[in-house]
């Protein structure tokens, strides 16, 4: 059974391909390195016989707090796989909206929400996805929001097992259910926008939240936590003097600078392999900033593709 603090040329190789993508700083970058080779170093001393067993325990878990980092439980050879089929591998750590131990449910601090009251759903509101604590890894925050109720109504457009047993190359699967929920806003036009997230346990993306119809560009940016960081799609519609109205998939990689640098390599390590599965994404925004995620980058975003057409 492979060490968890044992760090991959797969870590370096995600930290890297984050840089180019403009996701973390080349400081961000330098931190990982380090991290990696203090890894190797704490663990070839155990190898080299210079420490005990129990003494590598406990330099392993104190090297592990000084990070901030929660090592998640190996499964065993006979436990079942996430949704989506992810093999558990790749960075191998749970963490919180600010880089804390997180070992139970929750989903951080959000700007904003887009419901009413009561368990009811204000106009224009978003349906979420919430914590992902335990069962499928999503759960309602109200009994007019259930994000569960909403995926039971969506057929399977995806071939059943589309997703199983393949993962990205941080080491994380994919919910087949993401699939169907986007192929439903595309083909129906069920949705105005949804976001997607990585799991508490790190190894699958799944569904977060859903927007109806009704809901607005800024329910959706509301919905963006401050320090963690988020998939989404907007249906961003269009009127153009030569081609008139039209909508436009909007593929938006939410990385914001105060999240955990793992996390945002996780992200960064994930998203290409997210997105070979959504077919018809018509234009694609990063943004590490709220500045950087509104309309009007959106707008650019999609004339600039019209305009290489």
């Amino acid at each position: 059974m492979a060490d968890p603090l044992l760090g991959e040329l797969g870590v370096l190789r995600a930290a890297r391909q984050a840089i180019d993508e403009g996701l973390i700083s080349t400081q961000d970058y330098d931190v990982v390195k380090v991290a990696f080779l203090r890894a190797q170093q704490i663990k070839a001393g155990l190898d080299a016989g210079f420490i005990r067993q129990d003494d590598y325990v406990l330099a392993r878990d104190a090297y592990l707090n000084a990070l901030d980092l929660s090592v998640l439980a190996v499964p065993s050879s006979g436990a079942a796989t996430p949704a989506g089929g992810g093999t558990g591998g790749g960075f191998g750590v749970g963490l919180s909206a600010n880089g804390a131990r997180n070992s139970g449910s929750g989903s951080g601090s959000v700007r904003g929400d887009a419901f009413g009251s009561g368990g009811g759903q204000a106009p224009g509101g978003s349906m979420d996805g919430g914590g992902g604590g335990g069962g499928r890894g999503w759960r309602a925050s109200g009994a007019a929001t259930d994000l569960a109720a909403v995926l039971a109504d969506v057929p399977q457009y995806a071939a059943k097992g589309v997703t199983n047993g393949k993962c990205s190359m941080a080491g994380i699967g994919l919910a087949e259910e993401c699939v169907n929920l986007f192929m439903h806003m595309k083909q129906r036009s069920a949705f105005k926008w949804m976001t997607f997230k990585v799991d508490d346990s790190g190894k699958t993306v799944i569904p977060d939240r859903v927007g109806g119809k009704g809901s607005s560009y800024e329910d959706f940016v509301a919905t963006l936590p401050e320090h963690e960081c988020r998939y989404g799609v907007y249906d961003y519609e269009y009127i153009s003097p030569e081609r008139g109205g039209f909508s436009k998939l909007v593929f938006i990689n939410w990385a914001p600078e105060t999240a955990h640098i793992k996390t945002k390599m996780m992200y960064a390590a994930t998203k290409d392999f997210f997105k070979g599965f959504l077919d018809g994404i018509g234009a694609e925004l990063q943004a590490s900033e709220f500045s950087e995620v509104s309309e009007d980058e959106v707008h650019a975003k999609v004339v600039a593709n019209l305009s290489r057409k």
